[in-house]
């Protein structure tokens, strides 16, 4: 109708998006449809039923599938604990409140530890057993209903959002991600053909977007594994990872024509194409069109990861170590479990201090939004938008229960002034300005404006209660600043250290636990989140150039180690070359990359090797420092005045 089309346009012209809105809004009333079925069932807190819609909402189909079904599993978990919790304490505060800071804690390191929905789900079974006990109000002879209640109330809301998705046209995720991951792998093939044929014209800036782009799909991947997506994700995730090894690769090789021209050959048929078909027997012919070894061994990974994602049912796979094992930041997750526990010990202290009830409500907002930024690449920034969308929560309920409630006192009454409530999400949903803060919003204002069943009277003060809600935020933000302080420069950070830490092992070990092919596939699939993390930053910190000229330093440097390895397995050599060898693995087993103790030591490597014979190995530690120069030239270039 044109009346519609006009609404819409102002909409536009304030600055919200007209999809976005559309999709909030019709969330909205499936929440508020979700609300009133487990009203109708006289369920004791039909809001959690609204919430589950509101924080399932996904892009795709198979995303608000999967966040739903484990949104149920945590709940379930973290149910059952709180009731155990409660049979155990048997109405001791002091007891309980303590038990649920300890779980919380340990959820949350479990969860700053694993990836997608998985996280979501054991962040969520932390929390999820605060709410049945403050709920409850601590009387273990009805915490069992309130858990089931609990239970219920969520399922319904997983069903409705599940429903939705699927009568409402969304699209299917996997489509969308495998004709991403099929775009870049295209890129990739081209870039790296156009830096083999004409090394003059590689850009650093263009390797940084091709890195940062495969790091974002990753994180994408992970929250697709619904309706046995699994093994399809991990074979694009081994992909990536083949493809950055690849580009390393290939700007590690001084130039090689024939081969680059069959490279952009290939991205050329792959971009036109709907499919991998015989992109994995092209790659294995283009072996010998190498003799680089680690050429040859990026290739033969990236067709084997390509012949798996053409044919599911191929058994060829990649060797690789424990699933993301080596990206697990153990000393993050650490911090994060003591921050959760201090912040909800001192709300519990406070609550047993006051004897006041009032302080459940900082204690469900804090252990909520405290939990979830902890798994963020930079927490500070997700709390800030986390109290925008509280602050506005706590107005809107602060207003409907001052203003409309009194009006319409009635049980159903109370019911439909939560309309208004529940449409602002659409709104907020569809700025620009208040998108990601949306989700907040609709937790918090359902906590404040619960429906009962009977007329309504005030019991606390609706300001009092929205401003201790908000408080919980506060406090949470509060800590993100003192208490390990954490945003994507120091994750970025953390990776680095691992990276230094598996080097440095590697040169100093008395055996090689790994092979060079599969160290480079590790690094490979770090880089790419320190190069999707250091994209975030915007050069804040570190300039995006230095991040990947440091990753190409990384990799020449993790080949002279394994090489010079191997160097030191065979016999002949002079008593000087064997000195400059375990010189060399010395200074980088315990130095930074980039001192000039370890250039030193590497020239005087490069002098051995090429006095004793060794051509082609000198010629790969001369590589090494000429990257090694690059980079310390590249510092000093932007480093601020």
């Amino acid at each position: 109708m044109i009346w519609v089309t006009g609404i819409f346009r102002v909409f536009e012209t304030l600055g919200f998006d007209r999809p976005k809105l559309v999709v909030g809004l019709q969330v909205a009333l499936v929440a508020l449809a979700a609300l009133c079925i487990a009203w109708g069932l006289r369920l004791e807190h039909p809001q959690w039923a609204a919430i589950t819609v509101f924080l399932t909402l996904q892009p795709t189909r198979g995303q608000i599938l999967e966040k739903s079904s484990y949104r149920f599993i945590g709940t379930i978990c973290g149910s059952l604990f709180g009731a155990a919790v409660a049979w155990a304490g048997q109405g001791n505060l002091a007891f309980e409140l303590f038990a649920l800071c300890f779980w919380s804690a340990v959820m949350t390191w479990a969860g700053a530890l694993m990836r997608s929905y998985r996280s979501y789900a054991t962040l969520l079974s932390g929390y999820s057993a605060i709410i049945v006990i403050v709920l409850n109000p601590f009387n273990p002879d009805t915490v069992l209903d309130v858990a089931f209640d609990r239970i219920l109330t969520v399922l319904i809301g997983a069903l409705a959002a599940v429903l939705w998705a699927a009568f409402s046209g969304m699209k299917d995720g996997g489509v969308e991600v495998g004709l991403k991951a099929r775009r870049l792998a295209a890129d990739t093939l081209q870039s790296a053909g156009q830096a083999l044929r004409d090394p003059g014209s590689r850009e650093i800036a263009d390797f940084g977007k091709l890195m940062a782009a495969a790091g974002l799909l990753r994180d994408e991947l992970h929250t697709l594994t619904a309706n046995g997506r699994f093994s399809g994700t991990r074979r694009i995730e081994q992909m990536l990872v083949s493809l950055t090894d690849l580009l390393f690769a290939c700007w590690q090789e001084p130039q090689n024509e024939a081969l680059g021209a069959t490279l952009e050959e290939l991205g050329t048929r792959l971009r036109g194409q709907s499919d991998y078909d015989g992109m994995a027997r092209a790659l294995r012919r283009a072996h010998g069109q190498t003799g680089n070894r680690a050429l040859e061994q990026a290739l033969t990974a990236l067709s084997v990861s390509m012949e798996g994602l053409q044919d599911p049912r191929s058994r060829l796979d990649l060797k690789t170590p424990e699933r993301h094992r080596y990206e697990l930041d153990w000393s993050g997750a650490a911090q994060g479990a003591l921050r959760i526990f201090l912040v909800l010990f001192l709300i519990s202290l406070g609550w047993l201090l006051s004897e006041s009830p009032l302080f459940q409500y900082p204690l469900v907002s804090a252990a909520i939004c405290v939990a979830l930024a902890t798994t963020g690449v930079t927490p500070r920034r997700k709390m800030v938008d986390v109290i925008k969308g509280q602050v506005a929560a706590g107005l809107v309920a602060v207003l409907t229960e001052v203003l409309l409630w009194p009006l319409f006192p009635t049980p159903l009454g109370q019911l439909l002034c939560l309309i208004p409530a529940a449409l602002i999400f659409g709104f907020l949903r569809a700025h620009r300005f208040s998108s990601l803060s949306a989700p907040d919003y609709s937790i918090i204002v359902f906590l404040l404006l619960s429906p009962g069943y009977v007329p309504y009277t005030e019991t606390f003060s609706p300001v009092l209660r929205a401003s201790m809600a908000v408080g919980g935020s506060l406090l949470g933000y509060m800590a993100f600043v003192v208490l390990f302080p954490t945003d994507a420069r120091d994750r970025r950070k953390a990776l680095w250290r691992m990276i230094k830490a598996d080097m440095q092992q590697t040169a100093r070990s008395r055996s090689l636990a790994v092979t060079v092919g599969d160290w480079r596939q590790s690094f490979a699939g770090r880089f790419q989140r320190i190069a999707h993390w250091a994209a975030i930053e915007q050069g804040r910190y570190e300039r995006e150039a230095v991040t990947m000229r440091k990753g190409l330093v990384t990799m020449e440097l993790a080949e002279i180690v394994f090489m010079l390895r191997g160097l030191q397995q065979r016999a002949g050599l002079s008593p000087g070359l064997q000195r400059a060898i375990a010189a060399a693995l010395e200074r980088v087993g315990v130095s930074r990359t980039d001192t000039y103790a370890l250039v030193r030591s590497l020239k005087l490597l490069a002098g051995r090797l090429k006095a004793s014979g060794l051509t082609e190995e000198a010629e790969l530690v001369g590589r090494g420092l000429s990257e090694l120069g690059d980079l310390q030239r590249l510092r000093r270039e932007t480093a601020p005045q």
